[in-house]
């Protein structure tokens, strides 16, 4: 009934694609199926394909002949309750119930820890999906922590693929969940990204595609995919993670095609390649596209991902308050570069719980404020009944609060470092409670060194852009 069901949906499938119509014409096409930043919405929801619909699509592809490789580029396994509430495992199950050939891991692949992110890449290993970071080695070494390349034998054609995750891992995830990983940035990230492709060329690969976490925005410049693809030769295809962008046709950096699907499986990005000319052609499928023209889903994996939602659902439905009005946790304009009513309330909570705790505790201290980085909050809470669902989707990390003492010079410093792309979206935004500070983006921010093991420069004049104006509600001593 599957393959019947395919053959019916061919003709829509194609012709979109510019390619045959006939089942059993596509023999001579590679299909590239990609997805990225899946962060835990699996299931079949308003606006979403969804894992079942990604599943099914490979399939009917793989009915009119064509040979299919599935690949994501990271940030799969958190997001949702859904993945969240058991520390991102269950994402591996859904990808190999998809049949994914391949991933590379992103940075929110280690927001759960050390060990869950290796029992997470254990778990893909397990059910045959390699994982390929090849710019992720172990401390103090020059071997990969995971896997690096794969080759795909198919019909016709060797297809070469291999994985990076951006450096900014370091400091987007906690310090101990990498602590024995090295990542590897700028140029020397691209000399490992070159060897890749000499390897796998040495190794009779036709077709080199570039599963990368790398991003486009001006905050990760120096390590973005398209620098990449300016200064290494011999990749085919980029699929690229980590901004969240929609890339519908590719775009086209030298000789290298660039993809990405946008987030949250709103999409499916598409690339037919032909085996004989390599010619591509790269097409992004939106939910309602999907919905009217496919409309096809793996039943088997709709129901697992059903049964799990339904389980986590029930737990946290619990109604625990009210709002009047909707909480802002958008991204940009949003948490990322200003601030929102909900960042408010984040703050305050975290300074509320310290002082609590303090009190509780006996402790000779006097907690004066609290900052939170605004990429820490995932999503808004619209006005209604709150349920633990609504504060675990918008908080989905789980942060520990921490007590540290410092100085306001190390303070005004934190801060200038945090803000230095302001007001373009940062996830480093500094939001507060207990103190109030300016920013003057009229200003350009002068880096001074590299912080050790992150990806942030600090400020060669702190206090330049930002003037911290009092601290529970005492004018600001850089001293104290």
């Amino acid at each position: 009934m599957k393959k019947i069901i395919s053959m019916l949906m061919t003709a829509s499938l194609v012709l979109g694609l510019s390619v045959p119509v006939m089942a059993g014409e596509m023999e001579d096409k590679l299909v590239i199926l990609h997805t990225n930043d899946i962060h835990g919405h699996y299931e079949k929801a308003e606006g979403q394909i969804g894992i079942a619909g990604v599943a099914a699509l490979k399939d009917q592809y793989e009915a009119q002949g064509a040979e299919v490789l599935l690949l994501d580029a990271g940030d799969f396994s958190q997001g949702t309750t859904l993945v969240n509430h058991n520390k991102g495992i269950n994402a591996p199950e859904y990808l190999i119930a998809a049949d994914y050939d391949a991933v590379c891991l992103g940075n929110h692949e280690f927001d759960y820890g050390n060990q869950a992110a290796k029992d997470i890449v254990s778990a893909l290993n397990g059910g045959n999906i390699p994982v390929l970071t090849a710019n992720i080695l172990k401390k103090g070494t020059t071997e990969p922590f995971f896997g690096t390349n794969k080759i795909f034998e198919m019909e016709g054609v060797k297809v070469g693929v291999f994985g990076l995750d951006t450096a900014e891992t370091q400091t987007k995830a906690a310090p101990s969940s990498v602590l024995d990983m090295t990542f590897v940035d700028g140029k020397e990230m691209f000399a490992i990204a070159q060897k890749q492709v000499n390897e796998l060329k040495e190794a009779g690969c036709e077709y080199i595609i570039a599963l990368w976490h790398l991003g486009l925005v001006d905050e990760s410049i120096g390590r973005r995919c398209i620098e990449l693809a300016e200064a290494v030769t011999g990749i085919d295809l980029i699929i690229d993670g980590h901004s969240h962008t929609e890339m519908d046709g590719g775009e086209i950096v030298k000789d290298t095609m660039i993809v990405s699907a946008g987030c949250y499986l709103a999409n499916i990005g598409t690339v037919v390649v032909d085996k004989e000319t390599k010619e591509e052609k790269a097409v992004l499928i939106g939910a309602s596209d999907f919905a009217a023209n496919y409309g096809v889903y793996d039943e088997a994996v709709a129901q697992m991902v059903e049964g799990d939602l339904e389980k986590v659902n029930e737990i946290y439905a619990e109604v625990f308050a009210k709002s009047e009005v909707d909480l802002n946790g958008e991204r940009d304009p949003g948490v990322r570069n200003m601030e929102t009513n909900l960042s408010n309330l984040i703050t305050d909570a975290y300074l509320y719980t310290a002082r609590e705790y303090v009190k509780k505790e006996g402790m000779d201290l006097t907690v004066d404020m609290a900052v939170v980085n605004g990429g820490g909050t995932r999503a808004g809470i619209p006005a209604g009944e709150i349920s633990r669902n609504h504060i675990f989707t918008a908080l989905p990390n789980r942060t520990t609060v921490v007590l540290m003492t410092v100085t306001g010079e190390q303070l005004l410093e934190a801060l200038e470092a945090s803000t230095f792309c302001t007001p373009m979206a940062l996830g480093g935004f500094p939001q507060v409670s207990g103190m109030e500070y300016t920013l003057n983006t009229a200003i350009p921010y002068e880096s001074g060194g590299q912080y050790p093991e992150s990806t942030y420069y600090a400020p060669a004049k702190p206090g330049s852009r930002v003037t911290i104006r009092s601290i529970d509600g005492k004018p600001f001593d850089p001293n104290a």
